[in-house]
Formats: C-alpha cells, structure tokens, sequence
C-alpha cells in the first residue's frame, strides 16, 4: 500500500511537472498577427525614402528571398536589389501605434506587365541580438492571388501588423532586428517591395467604380441645385 501511494504521488508530481513547462510553453507563444485588409493604399509621403523598407524582390518568373541583419543582409533573389535589410528593432516600433498596429504595405512594381502577380508566403523574422533568429510570423494561410502592379511609389497592397506585447518588448530591445522572407510567383522582374508605414500616414486608393459614383453624385447634385436656382 505504501508503494503504491509512493508511486502515486511521483506520478502527480510528474504530471504537475509536465503541466508547468506546457504552461510556460503556452505563455511564451506569440500572437502577433499580419493580416491583409485587401485594400490598395498610398502612403502619404514622397518615394522609397520616406518608408521603412524591409524586403525587396527582383526576378522574372518568381522571386524569393529573405533579409537579416548578419553579412551579407540578404538571401535569394534579394541579393540582387542592394535597397531593403532588416531594420533595427526600435525602427519598426518607432512606427507603431497604440494599439501595437503598424501597416505594411506590398508594393507591386512590374514594369510591362498587366496580369497580377501571386503572393505565395510572407514571414517576419525577429532576430537575437547576436544575430540568431527568434521566430518568425506567418502572413499567410493560403496564397494570395490577383495582387495587380501599382508601380514604383508609395502605393501598395495593406496589411496591419498587430504586435503584441511580448514582441513589442523584444523589439525594444537594443541590438534585436525584424527582417522579413517572401515568395512572389507570375512575376516580371520585379523590384516588388515591402516596407512598414504608420497606419495612420495610410489612406485607401478609391477604385475607378468608386470615382464614377462619386462623380455621378456631385453631378446629381450640381443639377438639383441648377433647378432650386432656376425655380426661386
């Protein structure tokens, strides 16, 4: 009897054991969320040099690579760009609202090309101090098609990054980096960029549909006013 009490108690403690590292496990996980709105917005400034560039792609056919902030900053098909690395840690928070939200913008540039481009996988990738990766955030559950060009600007395909705080700290601090790793198929060459903006610097780019019903509207009401006039 005895022996089985003993045996009892270190199976509880075992299991006891066993629940505390899966709960550790469960509070350590990330719930960073990327997700697309499906909205083609502008940013609110003048080119390339006014946003946080973090991945840059350029191949005919497809294209996929990966920044870091180790030597020699780029992998793949982002080799060739020379334009965007992985940005400091405090960089990408500088930008975050607060609501831990930060747009991220997909800008595709296909010069001579008219048919969409597909965007197969996108991660961010948070990077030790020592230049180790953390982990990774995936963008995607299943690929996104139809992204047609925008050309070279500020305008792009949105997504909201939502950082929570476990990520936000990392991020804070010193000596962390936040690089990205993307796949984009159906492609011209490219360069086809990411970059991080303030989601507030960001407003929707209306549809031509939307532009016509506007118009429509103000001449509706452009007539309706000519008629109040000519009856008084």
């Amino acid at each position: 009897m005895r022996e089985f009490v003993r045996r009892s108690s270190m199976i509880s403690r075992l299991l006891f054991s066993t629940l505390g590292v899966f709960m550790i496990w469960a509070a350590a996980a990330h719930a960073t969320t990327i997700t697309f709105t499906n909205t083609v917005v502008d940013f609110n400034g003048t080119g390339n040099g006014t946003v946080l560039g973090v991945l840059s792609l350029h191949q005919n056919g497809s294209e996929t690579g990966s920044t870091f902030p180790a030597a020699p900053g780029s992998s793949g098909n982002a080799e060739n760009t020379n334009q965007y690395f992985a940005q400091a840690g405090t960089a990408v928070t500088a930008l975050v609202d607060a609501n831990g939200n930060v747009a991220l913008i997909f800008q595709v540039n296909e010069s001579g090309k008219t048919d969409p481009v597909t965007l197969t996988s996108f991660s961010l990738d948070f990077y030790n101090p020592d230049n180790t990766l953390n982990h990774s955030v995936q963008a995607l559950g299943t690929p996104i098609n139809g992204l047609t060009g925008v050309g070279q600007g500020t305008s792009g395909w949105e997504f909201i990054v939502n950082f929570d705080a476990s990520d936000l700290a990392f991020l804070n601090t010193a000596g962390t980096h936040l690089g990205a790793t993307g796949s984009v198929n159906n492609t011209a060459d490219g360069a086809d960029n990411f970059f991080f903006a303030r989601a507030s610097e960001v407003s929707p780019v209306p549809e031509p549909g939307s532009m016509l019903l506007i118009g429509s509207g103000l001449a509706g009401l452009g007539l309706l006013g000519r008629r109040r006039i000519r009856r008084s």
